[in-house]
């Protein structure tokens, strides 16, 4: 996993400097299209998708910066050592003895696990997760029909207004300032323990230590986050 982890860092610090050099010399903000036949194609370390996905976390990221004015820092400041790798539907098999399958491209040894149910993701990501790589899958779920009566209701979910819902007879706002307030402190907490690890070296003592305080730290604003909604 350390190798592909790697790989997957490699790739974002690739299209990271490519990216901010076009900004710098000519002032052009390369498409995510334009970046994918670059860097991305062609990519032999691991799965196609993977190498997708990899440009997607990076745009995300650019495209996150640019939605909040370009505040804070942008995703340039710093190469990655290790980076998540994400497999998309194409890629993952649930073979006949219960393992999964998670393709790593022609050429390269697959990732097989142990799978707990008889069902397969249509996405897997495996990540370090303070004392160990995890995996994290996302399944389709088939939404139950609950409507009872044929009154009508619409709702505007937001966040400086967390909803806004209306009958044919009333409406009324539910304020999102606190879920604003929580999401700001778990952002700018989370850039501010990573900072710090990010100046230990990997596997220390230092570095486990500040792992296990982010996780600890951002576990209690995720349920205060969930406990809100």
């Amino acid at each position: 996993m350390d190798e592909l982890s790697r790989s997957s860092a490699d790739l974002w610090n690739e299209i990271c400097t490519w990216y901010w050099r076009w900004v710098d010399r000519q002032d052009h903000w390369t498409s995510k299209g334009q970046m994918q036949k670059w860097c991305v194609n062609g990519h032999d370390d691991f799965q196609a998708h993977s190498a997708q996905a990899v440009n997607d976390q990076f745009y995300d990221a650019i495209n996150s910066w640019h939605k909040n004015n370009r505040k804070g820092n942008p995703p340039r400041n710093r190469s990655k050592r290790w980076n998540k790798i994400c497999w998309k539907k194409s890629a993952i098999k649930m073979r006949d003895d219960g393992v999964l399958r998670l393709s790593c491209g022609r050429g390269n040894d697959p990732v097989l696990i142990d799978w707990p149910v008889d069902k397969k993701p249509v996405y897997a990501e495996i990540g370090w997760a303070g004392d160990g790589y995890e995996i994290r899958a996302t399944y389709e779920v088939e939404t139950e029909d609950r409507t009872t009566g044929d009154e009508i209701a619409g709702i505007d979910l937001g966040e400086k207004h967390l909803a806004a819902a209306a009958t044919e007879d009333d409406s009324f706002l539910l304020n999102g300032g606190e879920l604003r307030a929580l999401r700001k402190y778990q952002n700018q907490t989370k850039a501010k323990l990573q900072r710090k690890i990010s100046r230990k070296e990997r596997g220390s003592k230092r570095w486990k230590r500040l792992v296990r305080t982010k996780n600890k730290q951002l576990n209690h604003l995720d349920n205060k986050i969930t406990d809100l909604l």
